[in-house]
């Protein structure tokens, strides 16, 4: 994984960025700082399109509605220890 070492200081300047760069793959803005997010591992994704097709084959939903999304949330450390990240999944 590389990460790119460019600097924001609007969001403005991001959103121009990644429309001139046409930038692939997944990337978070921290601190300002662009960084490319590592790609999902093999087994995850299998299980993730595992569940997709149990779900749509159990009739739950149609499978034109499941959709698999992750979302981090960075959180503030009020004890020492606490994670930094929550993973919520949606």
């Amino acid at each position: 994984m590389t990460q790119a070492r460019v600097k924001f200081t609007t969001f403005e300047d991001y959103l121009s960025y990644s429309d001139a760069t046409q930038m692939e793959g997944r990337y978070e803005l921290i601190n300002g700082e662009l960084v490319e997010l590592p790609p999902e591992s093999e087994l995850n994704n299998w299980i993730a399109n595992y569940l997709q097709f149990l779900l749509a084959a159990a009739k739950v939903s149609p499978l034109r509605l499941i959709r698999i999304y992750a979302l981090e949330l960075q959180v503030p450390v009020l004890r020492p220890h606490d994670a930094e990240n929550r993973y919520q999944w949606s």
